[in-house]
């Protein structure tokens, strides 16, 4: 198995079953629930779980020789292990109605149609930082009149927000200093999550940081929108 949970999933079905064993458990399952931990072990690269494994002085030899571990051991194991997995892992469940609630919260619809869904999976939420950025540098790209040229990236972002008032084509602020902090800030948001997640896939994110940051690039769309336009500056790359 190559999926944290699926293992988690096996782990579930291990503690359901150990309620209709004896109180001694056999060795082949003691074996099967030491297996799960490895492969847990190589999957997060996490030495911690080593510490929820059944070891050799838990087993013992019992009436009829009879060779297992307590039950009451395995258990022991087995919650704080759920925990710890559920805890930094196993991502929560997310309801329909928190779904819902972001949904209604955004303001921009293609926002909504390309990340919400996202967010309701199981993983691989950097997909949500993809499709968010490639929103966010559409709206740069449609405000600034750019959509007939070829710049995407750090090239549109520096065209069409620049630092310089007079070189700008989108004006956050008259003062230079702010339009110089909104320049930055949206060259930090392209060069960091669109560049790391439209180039490779080793961007590691959460729901939670996938949530935040739909949020927060739905603020940054209202503020394109609210930017005025350079009209000394707006043909001058078509």
């Amino acid at each position: 198995m190559n999926n944290i949970s699926e293992l988690y999933e096996v782990l579930l079905g291990i503690e359901e079953s150990i309620e209709y064993q004896d109180d001694v458990i056999d060795v082949l399952f003691i074996q099967q629930y030491n297996r799960i931990i490895d492969d847990i072990i190589v999957l997060t690269n996490d030495q911690f779980f080593d510490r929820y494994k059944i070891q050799k002085n838990m087993i013992a030899t019992y009436s009829y020789c009879f060779t297992g571990c307590l039950k009451k051991e395995i258990i022991m194991l087995i919650k704080p292990l759920k925990r710890y997995l559920e805890k930094k892992y196993i991502p929560k469940k997310i309801s329909d109605n928190q779904i819902n609630d972001l949904y209604n919260s955004l303001t921009d619809t293609n926002l909504k149609e390309r990340c919400v869904d996202l967010i309701s999976a199981d993983n691989h939420y950097d997909r949500v930082f993809n499709q968010a950025t490639q929103v966010l540098e559409n709206c740069i790209k449609e405000k600034a009149n750019l959509t007939n040229t070829k710049m995407i990236g750090m090239n549109l972002v520096s065209k069409a927000i620049h630092s310089k008032l007079e070189q700008t084509i989108l004006v956050f602020s008259e003062d230079e200093a702010e339009q110089e902090a909104w320049a930055a800030l949206f060259k930090g948001i392209i060069g960091v999550y669109r560049n790391s997640t439209h180039h490779g896939l080793k961007f590691e994110c959460t729901r939670e940081d996938a949530i935040k940051f739909c949020s927060y690039v739905d603020l940054l769309i209202k503020e394109l929108d609210k930017c005025s336009i350079n009209e000394s500056q707006k043909n001058r790359y078509i």
